[in-house]
């Protein structure tokens, strides 16, 4: 009546004394199956996974050349954010929102710049 279910070990974990890795396959009476599977600490094993281990491929980190133009892009975006929120606190006479972009800022500033003209014509 000595029942055993095989999981495997989806997180490292200590489970009758052993100290299991990820990956690792172990038997476990099925009532500890049930709360580890509950757990996602581990899953059951089927026939397909004893036969072929799970390895993950080793993905290299990306090369640090690529970052550089994305970092370079947003310094050059900072830059005309920072020119339009200079425009709009020019013409509004107090500094735009914090979280108005680039959009929001170039419509307040059309409004702002439309309001002057129709001023100037009455």
């Amino acid at each position: 009546m000595n029942k055993r279910v095989t999981l495997v070990a989806g997180k490292p974990l200590t489970y009758a004394g052993r100290a299991l890795r990820a990956g690792d396959v172990f038997e476990a009476r099925p009532a500890d199956a049930r709360v580890l599977t509950g757990a996602r600490l581990a899953t059951y094993q089927t026939r397909d996974a004893a036969a072929t281990p799970r390895q993950r491929p080793h993905q290299p980190p990306a090369p640090a050349a690529e970052a550089a133009p994305v970092a370079a892009d947003a310094t050059s975006a900072d830059a005309g954010l920072d020119a339009l929120r200079a425009h709009y606190e020019a013409l509004a006479g107090k500094k735009a929102h914090p979280f108005w972009r680039a959009p929001r800022l170039e419509a307040e500033i059309a409004k702002l710049e439309q309001a002057h003209t129709s001023e100037g014509q009455a």
